[in-house]
């Protein structure tokens, strides 16, 4: 008997992917294509931090998920950053997000990165690979 009513419809009979099933087997893939907590390198940290709203930290083969700034933590950077802007002319001054490479297999996402030289060979676009001064 054909069905003329659309109440009609048994859900379960359909085949919609259930969108909690979905994401929970992307988490799953994402967990077994990643390497292991101490199995991280640089590339493998570069790739995941352009592609994360999150700000990340990474030593030797370590992730590490930095908590959320709270609104005194933005205030009193924001004070830093507008006096180093107003006061460093000729150099170069960025806020938090950005990258900086200390050494091979440590970044660090400093609220402020300054630069005396706004030349500065270390200043690269995917991450700095020193600064003048890192709060």
């Amino acid at each position: 008997m054909p069905i003329t009513d659309i109440a009609e419809i048994d859900e379960s009979e359909l085949n919609t992917p259930d969108p909690d099933d979905s994401q929970a087997a992307l988490d799953a893939l994402v967990r077994e294509v990643s390497p292991s907590q101490g199995c991280w390198n640089d590339e493998d940290y570069l790739w995941l931090s352009s592609h994360s709203s999150r700000l990340i930290e990474y030593t030797d083969g370590r992730i590490e998920e930095l908590p959320m700034p709270t609104q005194r933590h933005q205030v009193l950077s924001q004070f830093l950053f507008l006096k180093l802007l107003s006061s460093s002319a000729l150099g170069k001054v960025l806020y938090a997000p950005m990258r900086l490479r200390v050494r091979e297999g440590k970044f660090r996402e400093p609220d402020l990165l300054l630069v005396l030289d706004a030349a500065d060979p270390r200043c690269l676009d995917d991450y700095w690979m020193g600064a003048d001064l890192v709060m």
